[in-house]
């Protein structure tokens, strides 16, 4: 949770309960030029500030962090690289596996990145849902109509006018791969490709029979085994849906769980309290 000097602030711990509490605090914290740890809730001296579940959170406040050290983060972040952070009463800095008595060290990842191949109503579905949940999304279709529609919400769309022209894609460690297709014949043309793309995360709708036939295919390619055994089948965490808006979530809810495993946000290590930053 990030306070101003003026009291705007964003972030929250604890869904509205205790923030008015904790920018009071940090705009003492910012007066003081000092920071401070501070108990909320269960066995804090604030009897008038408590949290619904009945627990207790202690805060660390770091005043005034380093800009450069956050020019620094916001940099890692752009080129797609994990941004080690430590923050403690002192400060916040870059860090490398750092620890130290009262402080915090977590990582930042890059945004969450997903390449949805696909057309019709599934595709689009998915693709207006993972960008309200905040991913780079970029659509690959050879459906015209989903084309338009997605360019027009602002998605960027990759448009597929044959299979002998397969747009070439670009991953990393925090990309997903879906295949959304029902229309199996356009992944044989861009199912291999996809699958040598580096991602966290490669996987295709279908029945445990569609995936069966379609890691035949990869076989009888001559797609690489090792490529072949990135490619989840029966994605998403509901079975046996196909209304697009309910594929949609349930096929997003898999990848949003996969990032969360890959990205590791608990930290390196903990010898204090949560961390917010005011400055």
């Amino acid at each position: 949770m990030v306070v101003a000097d003026d009291g705007r602030h964003a972030g929250s711990f604890s869904g509205g309960c205790i923030e008015a509490a904790i920018a009071s605090e940090a705009l003492e914290v910012l007066a003081a030029g000092r920071g401070r740890i501070v108990r909320y809730g269960a066995g804090s001296p604030y009897i008038d500030v408590r949290l619904p579940c009945g627990g207790g959170i202690d805060l660390l406040f770091t005043p005034c962090p380093d800009p450069k050290a956050l020019s620094q983060t916001l940099a890692l972040l752009d080129a797609r690289e994990l941004a080690t952070l430590r923050v403690d009463a002192d400060g916040l800095t870059l860090a490398a596996g750092l620890s130290g008595t009262g402080a915090f060290v977590f990582r930042v990842p890059p945004q969450l990145r997903i390449l949805a191949y696909g057309n019709g109503d599934d595709l689009s579905a998915f693709a207006h849902l993972a960008r309200c949940h905040g991913a780079l999304v970029e659509a690959i279709t050879p459906d015209p109509e989903a084309s338009r529609e997605l360019m027009a919400a602002g998605i960027t769309t990759h448009h597929v006018y044959s299979r002998t022209q397969v747009p070439p894609m670009h991953g990393d460690r925090w990309t997903a791969v879906v295949f959304l297709f029902h229309d199996h014949d356009w992944e044989e043309s861009l199912l291999p490709p996809a699958l040598g793309v580096p991602a966290f995360y490669h996987g295709a709708i279908g029945s445990t029979r569609t995936h069966e036939m379609r890691l035949e295919m990869l076989r009888h390619q001559g797609v690489p085994e090792p490529l072949i055994a990135r490619l989840r089948g029966r994605i998403g965490l509901i079975p046996s849906t196909r209304d697009p808006a309910l594929l949609a979530l349930s096929v997003l809810a898999e990848i949003a769980a996969a990032y969360r495993d890959v990205t590791d946000q608990r930290t390196d290590s903990l010898t204090g309290p949560k961390v917010g930053s005011v400055g």
